[in-house]
């Protein structure tokens, strides 16, 4: 589980599939090569290709993991890191 005081470079809370895709592909366009950035988004059917898709267009997801927790120890929320350009 992720720290939850880390950067996020971009927040999809409330956005799902293929909204959230293209989001996350529009920031991910205006960054160089090798960078890397954090996506905090909803642990839900509708964004389960969101991590497929991200690695079809050439990048490269480095993790993909629960962040935070709430009483059930489950805040539904997922964070990955992406490496732009694979």
């Amino acid at each position: 589980m992720h720290n939850t005081n880390q950067k996020i470079d971009l927040d999809l809370r409330g956005i799902v599939c293929p909204m959230a895709f293209v989001k996350l592909r529009l920031l991910a366009d205006q960054m160089p090569s090798g960078a890397q950035m954090r996506v905090l988004y909803e642990d839900s059917a509708a964004n389960e290709p969101l991590a497929r898709s991200t690695a079809g267009v050439g990048h490269s997801v480095v993790s993909d993991e629960p962040y935070g927790k709430n009483d059930d120890g489950n805040s539904g929320l997922k964070l990955m890191t992406v490496r732009i350009g694979g």
